[in-house]
């Protein structure tokens, strides 16, 4: 703290879902996650979650510095690496604009992967957003 300023990422757990948290992991200040196994009352099996908090460099920080932007999206491909059997949540501040859809993105297939009600143009970030997500079949939902 010695240069004057500190990042990082956090999560506010509800007491009732402390108990469930098996494990924390601080990859950087860019990327962290939780593990979480919720009982089930329907099977002997529980529920396995992992909730990644992501926060992608800003636009003009990523097209200045695009090994910053690799190396965001290689510690998030890290903390998405979870068995099929999983349930996966990623959250947080991408930086990110995927914009609406055009008419290549329903060619190849894109709408597998965010819904039709988006705003505005996409923007670099939105570009590797939604690569990433293609790459790893994750699905858009509530951007804002």
């Amino acid at each position: 703290q010695n240069q004057g300023r500190h990042g990082g990422l956090g999560f506010i757990i509800s007491p009732r879902l402390l108990p469930y948290v098996t494990d924390y992991q601080y990859t950087s200040d860019r990327v962290s996650y939780l593990n979480v196994v919720i009982p089930s009352n329907l099977s002997s099996h529980p529920k396995n979650i992992r909730i990644v908090n992501g926060y992608g460099p800003t636009n003009p920080k990523a097209e200045g510095n695009p090994a910053l932007l690799r190396k965001f999206y290689r510690e998030l491909t890290h903390a998405i690496s979870v068995p099929a059997s999983h349930e996966l949540f990623v959250c947080g501040d991408l930086n990110s604009k995927l914009g609406t859809l055009s008419p290549l993105d329903y060619q190849h297939g894109v709408t597998e992967y965010m819904g039709k009600f988006g705003m505005g143009t996409r923007n670099f970030n939105g570009e590797h957003l939604l690569n990433f997500m293609c790459l790893n079949k994750l699905f858009a939902t509530n951007t804002y």
